[in-house]
């Protein structure tokens, strides 16, 4: 469409805005390829951005499924009660914003934006950015994914809100070595919640909170009923190879040392996949500087720590109160450094796999008092002496530990064991404290009118397809669905591979598919049901082997290449157009003379960017871009030149 289409669609949605008083609240219709002033759905504009532009407070914009490779950007504000608001008139997910670079800026308050896809396609930027004006924000039912820096970057909005969400594949490679992409960051914050979000795949951290450690600080963070989850990359993914765990941290917090003291509570959030990745003492939860935590009913699991609690240093140190939890197959349950003065433990349950409940680092236990712990082991450390009603016992005492259920058996000496602590009034299931003569000791109250759990769950039985619409780089899985799970865990091999996790479903959603596949290659796949977070067994595995390409894949186009902007001397990013339906992947390749080419980086399906680092200044280079499949390599694309400062 031409620009000059364009604004008379622009002038007429305008129009059509301001004609009337009642026009004040009103929809518009968004759809691809739509030629009308989207003012219904028969007459839809072609871009969101368009909408935008038209809306005011109160109004609400409807996205049709398909593809919109625009950035978005708000215009003007909403108000209280009266927002604008994005949303997809389709099933969530069906609108996908997807471009190469930035593709939402909120820079405006009073935002919702409701079941939508923000795809980055890995540029090197961030995915979605966050003004500090963009008070009140929603984002709500959303998918923020394949970002080259961070998912989400946020100034110092208040009042932020992040709901039901999916944020992944934050990843940052810079040619040589691993950088900090991720999922959310955020500078001075007030009011910041994220509920209900899973955030994996990322080369940073899950939660990062101010970086910059800017006055005047952030303050009440609450995150709850979310999932912080790394593992190794079943494919290659913007630079990361195959079989890398890219990130650090589920939680960072920074703070100013002369700020005040920030607040953030975390509750029943689960964490796991923090271990076997490119730096030492990863953890699940990293507290540190002037913050008071409180961490009520969070579950980490498959971690080398779960809980670094850092003491005093230039900007503080942190204040920790850890409830309810529960912590099984770790290294290191709680590392305490730097002379840390205050952590509280109590109602906690440390499982099985724990090979220490405790590790000192450059300080003494005297900041630590753990009170009513269960510890499923041979002995108590000495932070958690019996004095504190802690209480050391065999697995008879729960009802499920293999599975890793932790509740309390009837039997249990742990029943009644405890001391009343005003602050903790519920165990982790919601149950009041104290259901006997005395509180239970461990994360959970025993209560004799409980129902019995439902028995594990029995294997899915799998089937596995090509995908309808790609079926020579996509599978489609469906299986029987199991009574009374909660989810899914679905893990996948290549021919000769050993299994990985690579995508969770929610309860009762029995299909999955899988994309980016290499055509003729085989693949293995297998589901299991979960119980809470307690798996069942594993179901059949199923192969399948994926048809080959036809032909060779056609040139990339549109190859562009330019200077890093934080190492001109040492790195070229590159980016190109996918021509191509039937590829398996890129080969990069590069010369020195511009007649001699060597490859240098192969791309997955459908990538269209690579960064090219440790050159040397003030040299010139050229390079191509050339698609393959398991048939053949195509032609490779129009060379471009570029000297490096």
């Amino acid at each position: 469409m031409s620009t000059h289409a364009i604004r008379l669609l622009v002038m007429a949605a305008l129009a059509a805005a301001f004609s009337s008083p009642a026009a004040a609240q009103q929809s518009w219709h968004v759809a691809p390829g739509g030629t009308g002033d989207g003012s219904s759905p028969a007459a839809p504009l072609p871009r969101i951005q368009l909408a935008l532009q038209a809306a005011h407070p109160g109004d609400t914009v409807l996205v049709a499924p398909g593809t919109y490779p625009e950035l978005i950007s708000t215009v003007r504000a909403g108000s209280p009660g009266l927002p604008i608001s994005v949303t997809a008139s389709g099933a969530r997910g069906s609108a996908v914003v997807s471009r190469p670079g930035q593709v939402l800026q909120v820079s405006h308050p009073d935002h919702v934006f409701d079941g939508l896809v923000f795809d980055g396609q890995y540029a090197a930027t961030d995915a979605v950015r966050i003004a500090s004006g963009g008070h009140r924000l929603v984002l709500r039912r959303a998918e923020i994914r394949r970002s080259g820096r961070d998912c989400v970057d946020m100034g110092a909005p208040e009042g932020v809100l992040f709901e039901q969400s999916v944020i992944h594949h934050c990843l940052w490679w810079d040619g040589a070595a691993r950088r900090d992409a991720h999922g959310i960051v955020a500078g001075a914050v007030r009011g910041l919640t994220i509920r209900g979000v899973e955030i994996h795949t990322f080369s940073g951290d899950a939660v990062q909170l101010d970086p910059g450690r800017s006055l005047p600080g952030w303050d009440d963070v609450l995150i709850e009923g979310s999932t912080f989850s790394l593992a190794p990359l079943p494919a290659p993914a913007n630079g990361f190879a195959a079989g890398v765990v890219p990130g650090e941290n589920g939680l960072d917090t920074k703070t100013n040392g002369a700020a005040p003291r920030a607040s953030i509570a975390i509750r029943d959030t689960v964490a796991h996949g923090f271990r076997g990745g490119l730096i030492a003492n990863m953890a699940a939860f990293n507290i540190k500087e002037q913050v008071e935590a409180t961490l009520d009913g969070v579950t980490v699991s498959d971690s080398e720590i779960a809980f670094r609690l850092r003491g005093p240093g230039g900007n503080g140190g942190a204040w920790v109160h850890l409830r309810n939890a529960v912590v099984h197959d770790v290294l290191t349950g709680i590392r305490y450094e730097d002379a840390i003065e205050q952590v509280e433990v109590s109602h906690v349950t440390f499982g099985g796999g724990v090979s220490r409940i405790f590790q000192a680092a450059n300080s003494s236990w005297g900041g630590v008092d753990v009170r009513n712990t269960l510890v499923l082991g041979s002995s108590l450390p000495k932070e958690a002496p019996t004095s504190g009603q802690n209480l050391v016992v065999g697995t008879s005492a729960f009802v499920a530990a293999a599975t890793h259920d932790y509740r309390l058996a009837a039997s249990a000496p742990a029943i009644d064991g405890g001391v009343v602590l005003a602050e903790i009034p519920l165990d982790r299931a919601g149950l009041p404290r104290v259901q006997g003569a005395a509180p239970d000791i461990g994360a959970y109250e025993y209560a004799a009118s409980i129902e019995p759990p439902p028995p594990p769950p029995s294997g899915p039985a799998l089937t596995a397809t090509p995908s309808p619409t790609d079926p020579t780089n996509g599978v489609r899985l469906a299986w029987t669905n199991v009574a009374g799970e909660s989810g899914y865990e679905i893990a996948r091999a290549p021919a000769g591979g050993g299994f990985a996790r690579v995508a969770t479903r929610p309860a009762d959603k029995a299909t999955w598919s899988d994309s980016r596949l290499t055509s003729g290659s085989t693949y293995r796949y297998r589901v299991r049901a979960l119980v809470g977070t307690s798996p069942g067994p594993w179901g059949n595995d199923v192969s399948l082997t994926l048809a080959p390409e036809g032909g060779a894949p056609s040139a990339p186009t549109a190859l562009a290449a330019r200077l890093s902007s934080t190492a001109p001397t040492t790195t070229v990013l590159l980016t190109w157009q996918d021509t191509s339906l039937n590829e398996d992947g890129f080969y990069v390749e590069r010369s020195t003379d511009g007649v001699a080419y060597s490859r240098i980086a192969t791309r997955p399906v459908n990538a269209k960017t690579y960064t090219s680092g440790s050159l040397t200044g003030g040299r010139t280079y050229w390079y191509r871009v050339r698609a393959f499949n398991s048939t053949a390599e195509g032609a490779a694309s129009a060379a471009v030149a570029i000297t490096t400062q």
